[in-house]
């Protein structure tokens, strides 16, 4: 009887053993999706499944009967069983190194809620599997005071540079800020060749804030022109549209009042549902502040203020995240790259992705909208080289360590500066007869006066008046253009005006560039002017955390 029961003892045992492997392998195929979309190796935070991964990254499966059974041989046989067919994971790359400075502030499901589109991953995971294969990546960042690197602080671009450099160490990235504060769409519509290098593998665009609401304004025109330059460029890269959340609640006549009041804040301001439409029309990743943080403002009790809501503990001002809003910013961009990157693992790149990234785009969403082919940009330096006289005129820069803001700058009535630009080389193309010619200047809410721009020299053009004054309690570059004939040699003179509307009745102009474009490159309005952005980098006001990464609680100067 003995060994009657000794062989049933021993056919229970491996039946036993049987039905814990199945369940295990059930398991890990019924939570293997969540594992891939949620949760990735490494990550401190276990999917609410009890499937989990270790900290070496090999995924094991414990349940009441393995955890139960663990006295038993073929319990363990089976857990094992089940962690041999695990799923792979970037993280088996031999390229990949463990960033073990990252802690993501909110778990990954909290961080999903941002990345509201993957669009057509094609050309994202053209770009990332070079990081997989070990191959440098080339990454641009465009926008504007958002985005901009601040001396002693650091934004969510640095802190997603420093993981891309720290978990994929053995190639030299080549990770490129050229976001410049206070500057919408039209200013980098036309001059992106200057801040974007034609590799570039993968580009983050922010402009949402700068380029306010509103469908029809130009700007939201300008957005789209400098989309297609980018998605055009040789390599077919990634394009990621990051929207910004701002807050509404400055005040500005005609666009904040009432805001205590607004049925629906959510929507309230910023381009961000018309960047929206343009970033599905594009099938771009859409990454939006909006939807990662206003559960944070609404949900969390310790956030809430008499509204209902509170945007203080991100944002440093209405405009601008602070170290922890710029901190999750970054986790929210890194949690895109690890999902794309997941995906890219399950989904090995294939033709597909070649294909999609070589289709040809679409017609503009706004009939006709085709960006420029040839422009040429004279910012700072390059501008001076083509100043040919002036009177009451200097270059100066009125700027800070590390942010320099060179320009053209007079005070008296009668000043003037003349310079000399090629108005046929962008034309010539199609021999158009005129090129819009943009005087890029300050306007600012104190000291700042009026000037008339003529054509002085070898074309012709109508003269326009540049207005300096804002009403708003703010400092912006703005674009004013001017339709010119073409000629070789085109002299162009700017001359302060007695007149001023600024209440303290002073004259300051400042000349910063110019920007030739074709006419078609443009939306002139009656005013022959590109509406610029009255919401920018507020000067004397914008005070960003010197603390670094600050994860815990916003920054505690502000």
């Amino acid at each position: 009887m003995a060994s009657v029961r000794g062989k049933r003892g021993g056919s229970a045992s491996r039946a036993a053993a049987a039905t814990v492997t199945f369940l295990a392998l059930a398991l890990l195929v019924l939570s293997g999706s969540r594992i891939s979309k949620w949760r990735s190796p490494g990550r401190q935070e276990q999917p609410h499944s009890q499937a989990h991964v270790s900290a070496e990254g090999n995924a094991s499966v414990s349940s009441p009967l393995s955890s139960s059974s663990g006295k038993s041989g073929g319990a363990q046989a089976g857990a094992a069983a089940a962690a041999e067919c695990r799923l792979p994971s970037w993280r088996d790359s031999p390229s990949v190194a463990d960033a073990a400075w990252y802690k993501p502030a909110l778990n990954r499901r909290q961080l999903s809620r941002g990345i509201v589109s993957h669009g057509a991953q094609g050309r994202a995971r053209r770009a990332l599997a070079q990081l997989l294969r070990g191959e440098p990546l080339s990454v641009t960042v465009l926008g504007g005071s958002c985005s901009y690197v601040w001396p002693g602080a650091e934004n969510w671009a640095t802190l997603t540079f420093k993981w891309i450099r720290d978990t994929f160490p053995g190639a030299q990235h080549r990770l490129k800020n050229s976001a410049i504060p206070a500057t919408p769409s039209s200013y980098m519509s036309l001059c992106s060749a200057w801040h974007v290098p034609d590799d570039v593998d993968l580009i983050f665009v922010e402009y949402n804030v700068n380029d306010m609401q509103g469908i029809q304004l130009p700007l939201r025109k300008a957005h789209e022109r400098l989309l297609r330059k980018l998605l055009a460029l040789p390599k077919r890269p990634a394009v990621v549209e990051l929207l910004v959340y701002r807050w509404p609640g400055m005040r500005v006549e005609g666009y904040d009042e009432g805001w205590e009041d607004l049925e629906s804040p959510y929507r309230y301001y910023g381009g961000d549902d018309e960047n929206t439409v343009l970033a599905n029309y594009y099938a771009l990743p859409l990454l939006t502040g909006r939807s990662l943080l206003w559960p944070l403002m609404t949900l969390n009790e310790k956030n809430l203020s008499t509204q209902g809501w509170n945007w203080q503990p991100y944002q440093e001002n209405l405009d601008h995240p602070n170290a922890r809003g710029q901190a999750l910013y970054a986790d929210m961009v890194i949690e895109w790259l690890q999902q794309t990157l997941e995906h890219l693992t399950l989904h090995p790149l294939d033709s597909a992705d070649e294909e999609e990234a070589a289709e040809a785009l679409l017609p503009p969403l706004y009939k006709g909208n085709f960006a420029a082919r040839t422009n040429t940009c004279l910012m700072g330096e390059q501008f001076s080289a083509a100043v040919k006289g002036h009177e009451g005129f200097a270059f100066v820069d009125e700027g800070k360590p590390g942010k320099p803001k060179t320009g053209w700058v007079a005070t008296q009535p009668g000043s003037w500066l003349e310079f000399e630009v090629n108005t046929k080389q962008v034309a010539a193309e199609d021999g158009q007869p005129t090129i819009a010619v943009a005087i890029a200047h300050l306007t600012s809410y104190a000291h700042m006066g009026q000037a008339n721009v003529s054509c002085v020299g070898g074309c012709t053009c109508e003269g326009v008046t540049i207005e300096g004054h804002l009403p708003e309690h703010h400092s912006q570059t703005v674009l004013t253009n001017v339709e010119v004939s073409t000629a070789e040699v085109c002299r162009l003179r700017v001359t302060v005006l007695p007149t001023s509307t600024s209440p303290d009745g002073e004259h300051k102009v400042k000349i910063s560039g110019v920007v030739l474009s074709e006419v078609a490159g443009w939306t002139i309005t009656d005013a022959v002017e590109d509406l610029p952005v009255l919401y920018g980098a507020q000067q004397g006001d914008v005070r960003w955390s010197d603390k670094g990464h600050d994860r815990d609680a916003p920054s505690e100067d502000r």
